[in-house]
């Protein structure tokens, strides 16, 4: 049975398949970038690795968790971000705004200035003008286990993502 599945996996010319995107370093070695399934093609026919911008981005203190989507009918992605609480509070009494995490997270100063720090954040890191997200929304749900949007291992629910936040977030793209 392992020997048909083995073979089942295998190209024609002989390669393996395992649904990796992969680049060859400068030692020579095979390194594991992404899965061919998160890679998009924007309407221009840019590709992108979605996991390699949230991986370059996942930093920013403002982000707790945070999921970038696109698709071939646009030319842009975008964030949904779930904000981190604590810095979220702190820039709201900075800016001696008031209100709860969720109403603060309704707030468009705080999409904005999130979305600038994504767009500064992706130029230090190298990424190109169409692998920064466009836009961004932010929601104060977290995604969870719980709530159907990531996998028991912590994995994104991509498409249970699509389903659930895309179905208000039309207006961004």
């Amino acid at each position: 049975m392992i020997l048909i599945l083995l073979y089942a996996a295998m190209t024609s010319d002989g390669y393996f398949q395992t649904g990796d995107v992969g680049t060859i370093t400068k030692e020579g070695y095979l390194k594991i970038i992404d899965r061919k399934k998160n890679i998009i093609k924007l309407s221009q026919g840019e590709y992108v690795a979605l996991e390699l911008v949230e991986n370059k981005l996942k930093m920013n203190p403002f982000l707790d968790q945070f999921w970038v989507f696109g698709n071939s009918m646009e030319s842009t992605v975008i964030a949904v971000v779930v904000p981190d609480e604590e810095a979220v509070m702190q820039w709201a009494k900075d800016k001696q705004k008031t209100g709860s995490f969720e109403e603060l997270c309704k707030d468009p100063e705080l999409a904005e200035l999130i979305q600038a720090e994504l767009r500064s954040d992706g130029k230090g890191a190298g990424l190109k003008g169409f692998e920064i997200p466009a836009k961004v929304h932010v929601c104060s749900e977290p995604f969870t286990p719980e709530n159907g949007l990531m996998t028991p291992s912590m994995k994104l629910q991509r498409p249970k993502l699509q389903v659930r936040l895309f179905l208000g977030l039309s207006h961004l793209l």
